[in-house]
């Protein structure tokens, strides 16, 4: 077994040795360059004037896809790409949309102030299948 282990050791020349290198070298380099740090944002959004959490409140990196909900308790985390200060995005029915510039401080507390914006039509779709009697023939 060792002759074996020995004999294809020193078969290994650098010629076979350079490309497996190379492709660890790379692999290890792909994944330094694809791995972008992430920053973890927290924090609690309330209503201006009850100063009540607001759950289900839409938070969302402006001009990506990356959003998230608050929670029941108004709570909410959102990873984001580190780098340049973003700008986050709140909206909510019945609340006033707010945009809010982050700094370097990863806890963001917000206060929307109601809207008194109301819908004006409200449509009622019922698809639940309905057991109706046939017709009687004429």
């Amino acid at each position: 077994m060792q002759a074996n282990c020995l004999a294809i050791v020193k078969k290994l020349t650098c010629k076979n040795k350079c490309p497996l290198l190379v492709i660890l070298f790379f692999m290890t380099m792909a994944h330094h360059v694809f791995a972008q740090e992430q920053r973890s944002i927290t924090g609690r959004i309330t209503d201006a004037t009850t100063q009540q959490p607001v759950p289900g409140v839409s938070v969302s990196l402006k001009g990506s896809g990356i959003g998230t909900a608050s929670a029941g308790d108004g709570t909410f985390t959102l990873k984001i790409p580190a780098g340049k200060d973003p700008v986050l995005t709140f909206s909510s029915l019945g609340y006033a949309s707010r945009e809010i510039a982050l700094t370097a401080d990863n806890q963001v507390n917000v206060s929307l102030q109601p809207s008194s914006s109301t819908l004006s039509d409200v449509v009622v779709w019922d698809t639940a299948p309905r057991n109706v009697p046939a017709l009687p023939a004429r």
